[in-house]
C-alpha cells in the first residue's frame, strides 16, 4: 500500500487534507458525504451517557452541533466535515472499543477534480502519470473533454479505519500521524489510478503551501512508484 506523501503531525493535519480536497474539487459550495452519520451520532450519544463518555468528548462536542432533524446520511460543508473527521481519527480506538461496529465503517466521501477542470497540471502531465501508473485512457480522455464532477470514479473516500473488504477497483493510500492507534486510509478509483495519484501528490503540495505540513516524498515518482524509474 502506498503512503500519503505528507508528514502529518496530528489528526488535525490529516483533516486538512479532506478540507482542501473537497474545496479543490467542488469549490466553496462543495459538501462531504458521511454515510454513517446517523449511526455515529447514535453511538456517540450512548457512549456519552456512560462513565466512558470522556473518551469521545471531541466527537460528542461536534455531533451536538447538528439537530435531530439532520439527515440519516449527512452532507456537510468541508469545514464542518473536516473537524468531525479529525475528531473521529483522534477517538477511533475508543469508538471501536466502546461498541461502534468496525464492519460498518466510518467514511468521509469527497471527490478528486475532473481532469478537464484540473488547472494545476497540463493534459500531457496527467496523461504521463496515467501511462506510467495505470488507468483507463478512454475514460480519461472523455473526462478531459467533458467534466462530470459527480462521476463515481472521481470519488475519494477518507476512511477512519480500513474497511474489511475492498474491491480491486479501489486504490488504498495509507494515512498516519503521531500517536495514531487505528490505521486510516484514503481510497481512489484504479480506473484513473495514475491521475488520481497525481492529484493526491498535488494535494500534499497544497498542504505544504497552505498549512505548513511538510511532504514526505521528494518527488511524485518517490510517492507513486518508489521502486520504478522517474515518472
Amino acid at each position: 500500500m502506498l503512503t500519503f506523501p505528507s508528514s502529518f503531525r496530528s489528526s488535525w493535519d490529516v483533516s486538512r487534507a479532506l478540507h482542501h480536497l473537497a474545496l479543490w474539487s467542488g469549490g466553496r459550495g462543495s459538501t462531504v458525504w458521511i454515510p454513517q452519520f446517523a449511526s455515529l451520532r447514535n453511538h456517540v450519544r450512548e457512549i456519552s451517557r456512560t462513565p466512558a463518555g470522556s473518551r469521545v468528548k471531541r466527537l460528542s462536542r461536534q455531533m451536538s452541533v447538528w439537530s435531530e432533524s439532520a439527515e440519516l446520511a449527512a452532507s456537510l460543508h468541508p469545514r464542518d466535515a473536516s473537524v468531525l473527521y479529525g475528531a473521529a481519527l483522534e477517538e477511533a480506538q475508543a469508538l471501536l472499543e466502546l461498541g461502534y461496529p468496525r464492519s460498518e465503517g466510518l467514511s468521509f466521501v469527497t471527490r478528486i477534480p475532473p481532469p478537464g477542470e484540473n488547472t494545476r497540471r497540463t493534459p500531457k502531465q496527467m496523461q504521463s502519470a496515467l501511462h506510467h501508473l495505470g488507468g483507463d485512457f478512454a475514460l480519461f480522455k472523455t473526462m478531459l473533454r467533458s467534466a462530470d464532477r459527480f462521476d463515481p470514479r472521481l470519488k475519494a473516500v477518507f476512511s477512519v479505519w480500513p474497511e474489511e473488504s475492498y474491491g480491486e477497483s479501489l486504490e488504498r493510500i495509507g494515512i498516519s500521524f503521531p500517536g495514531q492507534t487505528v490505521p486510516a486510509v484514503v481510497s481512489v478509483s484504479r480506473e484513473l489510478r495514475g491521475y488520481a495519484l497525481l492529484v493526491i501528490y498535488d494535494l500534499a503540495a497544497r498542504l505544504r503551501a497552505a498549512e505548513g505540513i511538510q511532504m514526505s516524498a521528494a518527488s511524485f515518482s518517490e510517492f507513486a512508484a518508489p521502486d520504478s524509474e522517474e515518472v
